[in-house]
């Protein structure tokens, strides 16, 4: 729940605001229920009516004047307190409402509102630790109050107490189920305490509570961009969609869509959305450089170069950039141009490897050795990534004739990274060079038949459990289907049906689809041949 500056408020809602009407002094208080008034108490009572209609009338400084009197007059007239609290508050004087505040809950321990407006004071002030107790007294005077919860979860929220602010919430929300507002609140209390599923739900909820809320639909977005779940994940796309549809110059969600889109390997639509983002003012070095990686991603190295580039104009201190641009010049077989970029990286990147186990395949490239040497030390000195620096290590050594040394660091790669099939390969290139002819054959051979093996096992990936594997033509197809795109999931949807024949959940998600565009005949085509694969399962 924000809280907001509070704003000049005029007649009825100023009045509604301090809980009175001009014509009826407030009940609330013990000191208003009392039956017999002093003469001075009578006067005070007087004063903070006339008080209470000159803020209707936006006579706050006035207002204030009036108020003073009657607190002069009658010092522990807990309802007063509490107005002219309120005027310094409109007045922009926030230490004054402390102090009157305050007064006011100790001429009146048991009348919940001038805790209430203090702690939410607090709350305006970022004051949050002082903001609790007073909202938590508050609630305990007033369990009906749904605010009252909401502001106290605000407090514990920043307090980093995410489980007593998730029960906050739950509790205000329990006692006004139609607020979209406060299931926006039980949703990030709800993720910030570790329940993100429930989290969703909540967001989902508050799209429903209030669909043309912005916040309700992007909040929803992230929490399903964040999941673990990868049916989550594939929602998310339509979420933002839909937030987008009521923010459409929102540059930060089109750039949110784009890295769900690249998440999920829809490269092209990521660099669309991207750049959308881009065309609407991200035009940062960061969005360039993701759009560049999104780009790299499609094999578009040329492309991707010119991307990295924009990115390091608008800031040349991007390390990552360089080694993007080095990697992707490197590809286009430019070793010089990437020899510079890798060397920036470098400079930019101290005690990270992978720039300089990039460099070592440059200078292999050019022949240069030695700097390929110098750099592999400089790796292993990182103490990362030390498997694929002794792989690197072991090419060098095959390239120098250095068989020996090519074996030993091939050896400490199969026992450090026995997945690591290159070293396999590599050392059996070692050992027939050594002369181990026999030894050097099986390992090729194994090692041939691990790729195959590693190759049906891709293949087996993108036929099966395609859902848990998410880089599929199904994952694909169902996002567009969340999206309401229906000719972009047909596309997918064929292919798949090509890939994957015989998955049950090609056709399930084909009769959906036909369904939804009214083709009959495609329909029942569907049936049938989901029905022909349910026969043979069972």
């Amino acid at each position: 729940m924000m809280i907001r500056p509070r704003r000049r408020a005029a007649g009825a809602a100023m009045a509604m605001a301090l809980g009175a009407a001009a014509a009826l002094w407030p009940a609330e208080s013990a000191h208003a229920r009392q039956e017999t008034l002093t003469p001075e108490q009578q006067q005070a009572r007087t004063k903070f009516i006339e008080a209470l209609r000159l803020t209707e009338s936006d006579k706050f400084e006035q207002a204030r004047a009036v108020a003073l009197e009657g607190a002069r007059l009658d010092p522990v007239n807990a309802d007063g307190l509490n107005l002219l609290g309120q005027i310094h508050e409109q007045l922009g004087q926030p230490e004054q409402a402390v102090e009157v505040y305050s007064r006011a809950v100790r001429a009146d321990p048991e009348w919940a509102l001038p805790l209430q407006n203090l702690g939410v004071l607090y709350l305006r002030q970022e004051q949050f630790a002082a903001a609790l107790a007073p909202l938590e007294r508050a609630s305990e005077l007033a369990p009906d109050d749904p605010r009252l919860y909401a502001y106290l979860g605000v407090a514990l929220r920043a307090a980093d107490r995410p489980a007593e602010a998730a029960r906050a919430f739950e509790s205000a929300w329990e006692l006004d189920p139609d607020d979209g507002n406060l299931a926006i609140d039980v949703a990030l209390s709800r993720a910030a305490a570790g329940d993100p599923i429930g989290a969703i739900e909540a967001a989902k909820a508050a799209t429903e509570l209030a669909p043309d809320n912005l916040i309700a639909h992007t909040v929803l977005a992230r929490l399903l961009a964040s999941s673990r779940d990868p049916d989550h994940l594939l929602r998310a796309p339509a979420a933002y969609r839909k937030a987008i549809a009521l923010a459409p110059d929102n540059a930060a969600l089109w750039s949110a869509l784009a890295s769900t889109y690249d998440t999920i390997a829809l490269y092209e639509h990521a660099e669309k959305a991207q750049r959308r983002a881009i065309d609407l003012g991200l035009d940062t070095a960061q969005a360039w450089y993701r759009l560049g990686q999104m780009v790299g991603r499609q094999n578009r190295h040329a492309d991707a170069v010119e991307l990295f580039s924009q990115a390091l104009e608008r800031d040349p201190e991007i390390g990552w950039a360089y080694y993007s641009r080095g990697e992707a010049n490197y590809n286009l077989n430019r070793p010089d141009e990437a020899l510079g970029d890798l060397l920036q990286a470098v400079a930019r990147l101290p005690g990270t490897a992978e720039p300089l186990l990039a460099l070592v395949n440059v200078y292999m490239v050019k022949g240069d050795f030695a700097s390929a040497d110098r750099h592999i030390e400089t790796a292993r000195a990182t103490g990362q990534d030390r498997p694929r620096v002794d792989l690197a290590s072991a090419r060098l050594r095959l390239r120098q004739g250095r068989n020996e040394e090519a074996l030993e660091a091939l050896e400490r790669v199969r026992a450090a990274a026995p997945d690591l099939i290159e070293a396999q390969y590599l050392m059996g290139q070692v050992l027939i060079k050594l002369g181990r002819i026999e030894e050097g054959r099986a390992l090729l051979a194994d090692y041939q038949q691990k790729l195959n093996e590693q190759k049906h096992q891709q293949v087996d990936a993108l036929r099966i459990d395609v859902v848990g594997r998410g880089r599929t033509y199904l994952l694909r197809a169902r996002v567009f289907l969340y999206e309401g795109r229906l000719e972009l999931a047909l596309e997918q949807l064929q292919a798949a049906s090509e890939f994957a024949p015989d998955n049950p959940e090609v056709w399930e998600l084909l009769i959906q689809l036909h369904e939804q565009r009214g083709d009959a005949e495609a329909l029942e085509t569907a049936r049938e041949r989901l029905a022909r694969i349910s026969q043979r399962g069972a």
